[in-house]
């Protein structure tokens, strides 16, 4: 399996001969607007995603956790695309770079489509329009997180129903959600919901204790769960990709 460097950082396979998406986000700089994560945000990228797998012998997206492959990888075809996403000329750089390893590697079969210099010129100017368009959704997602935050701050921390109610999410639904995705759980059968305790210790969700009344008039103190305004933020983020059904 041939070695890809591109500005001095060594880009990662898996055993299915998927480019970590990570380790070209730290060649490419670092910066947090150009994450991984920023990207596959955006429905265009989804779109491509689900485009690649169609005609993609294998997955072309992978997530893992752990060991020498943690992080996320994906198929030439995606990492050039997420490439043209970041810079221009980056993005150039890297199909330079994927340009000078097959020469080098000369392969006999399955020559990659970036070996026509054709299709190559046909990739730049697609992952060029691509590039346009992902920036124009950015900016235009990019004040819809700020009005979460802007909301979530000027009251504070919000219960779950009052952050279902500012996500336009049904309770239900959102608390099912959240469940699922590690954002709360229940004491037992029939306690009350908690927080993980990562949540917390990201500034997520908190516990506050308040006073309600039993039906026979007397006083009862429980903890309630709120999210906080870098919980709420968190949340607009993460429902643009995994939507509630």
């Amino acid at each position: 399996m041939s070695t890809l460097t591109i500005a001095n950082t060594s880009i990662r396979r898996d055993d299915a001969g998927r480019y970590s998406l990570n380790d070209l986000h730290r060649a490419a700089g670092g910066q947090s607007k150009h994450r991984p994560s920023v990207w596959l945000a955006n429905q265009q990228a989804q779109e491509l995603v689900r485009e690649v797998d169609l005609e993609a012998e294998i997955p072309a997206l992978a997530r893992t956790r752990g060991g020498a492959h943690a992080g996320t990888f994906a198929v030439e075809q995606l990492l050039i695309a997420y490439a043209a996403w970041i810079d221009p000329r980056f993005h150039l750089r890297v199909v330079n770079t994927f340009l000078q390893v097959q020469r080098e590697v000369r392969p006999q079969a399955n020559v990659s489509p970036l070996a026509d210099p054709a299709a190559l010129r046909e990739l730049l100017l697609v992952h060029a329009e691509q590039e346009i368009s992902l920036q124009q959704q950015l900016d235009q997602q990019s004040p819809q997180v700020a009005a979460f935050e802007r909301i979530a701050a000027a009251r504070g921390g919000v219960s779950i129903t009052k952050a279902a109610k500012i996500l336009n999410l049904p309770p239900t639904a959102f608390f099912a959600w959240l469940q699922q995705h590690g954002w709360l759980y229940r004491s037992g059968s029939h306690g009350g919901w908690l927080a993980y305790q990562p949540r917390i210790d990201r500034g997520q969700l908190q516990h506050r204790v308040i006073t309600v009344e039993r039906s026979d008039g007397t006083p009862r103190i429980v903890e309630q769960v709120l999210v906080t305004p870098k919980g709420l933020a968190r949340l607009a983020e993460l429902l643009e990709r995994l939507p509630i059904p």
